[in-house]
């Protein structure tokens, strides 16, 4: 992937994204553990968030690395994420589809 010139700003960007998408894809698991003692409205607040913001960013942040907006190190933070959503993806699609 070629290196282009990045801005401090895209650099902080990237940052907070991967942070928050980590987070986000981590913390998953705990959520099911509890997800038979969560209400209807919880339950679909997860949905609407999951699907209106958490996966919106996860294409934003795959945008980003596929334009070559991050360094090394957030490359490798990247590769870190795409690794966790693909061993979490199974375990969001059944809590979405229950």
């Amino acid at each position: 992937m070629a290196q282009l010139t990045h801005d401090t700003a895209t650099l902080e960007r990237v940052d907070f994204l991967l942070r928050y998408l980590f987070s986000e894809w981590t913390d998953v698991a705990s959520l099911a553990d509890e997800w038979d003692q969560l209400d209807m409205t919880q339950k679909e607040d997860f949905h609407h968030e999951w699907v209106g913001s958490t996966e919106m960013l996860l294409r934003k942040v795959d945008d980003l690395y596929q334009r070559g907006c991050m360094t090394s190190h957030q490359q490798q933070s990247y590769d870190q994420l795409i690794e966790l959503v693909n061993m979490r993806r199974p375990l969001v699609a059944r809590l979405l589809q229950s």
